[in-house]
């Protein structure tokens, strides 16, 4: 996780502090940060529908690989250590891009994919990202992503074994003829606080 790419910016305003610069509140951002959320995830061609053409077929992946607020927030702590990250709130990490990439086989045989994360067992769903093409999705998927979706407010709480969070795909298209192996990328803009 790229995250640590922004630890040193964080550490070193924080550690203004430690000089007395008052007591107000610095904010940083964005700062980009790569949560690889999905790596090397396998869908064959019999987790389809068996018929020639998909009309709509929903594929669920659990997000294991997605941290806990608290474990960014530990991370921070580990890199600079207590004192200088109990100087720093992390207050957005806001949602600006996801990328699927077929490491073997593609998407081509697909039209359209819809992606909605799911937080916990009853959550409502959230759009996060959609793409189509009437010439199939290829090799990587850029997805439009909406505005506004503040991946903080969405990380998991940390018990793993619920199976949650995850994401669910809703696919037309039709079926492909081989095994897809891919990975998937948030790319999002980290926000902070810094009480100097």
């Amino acid at each position: 996780m790229n995250i640590r790419r922004m630890l040193p910016i964080l550490g070193f305003l924080a550690a203004l502090s430690m000089v007395g610069c008052g007591s107000r509140a610095l904010k940083i951002g964005p700062v980009p940060v790569t949560l690889p959320v999905i790596t090397g995830q396998r869908i064959s061609p019999l987790d389809f529908v068996v018929s020639k053409d998909l009309g709509e077929v929903t594929y669920e992946v659990s997000l294991h690989d997605l941290p806990t607020a608290d474990a960014i927030r530990q991370m921070v702590a580990d890199y600079a250590g207590d004192f200088v990250a109990s100087h720093i709130e992390l207050t957005s990490l806001e949602l600006a891009e996801v990328v699927a990439t077929a490491t073997e086989g593609d998407f081509s045989t697909l039209q359209s994919i819809e992606l909605e994360y799911i937080r916990d067992e009853g959550g409502a769903p959230v759009i996060i990202g959609s793409a189509s093409s009437d010439q199939g999705l290829g090799t990587t998927i850029d997805f439009d992503v909406p505005s506004g979706v503040d991946l903080l407010e969405m990380l998991p709480e940390g018990d793993e074994a619920s199976g949650y969070p995850k994401l669910v795909a809703t696919l037309s298209g039709t079926p492909p003829t081989e095994d897809i192996v891919f990975d998937v990328d948030f790319f999002a803009d980290a926000y902070a606080k810094v009480t100097l």
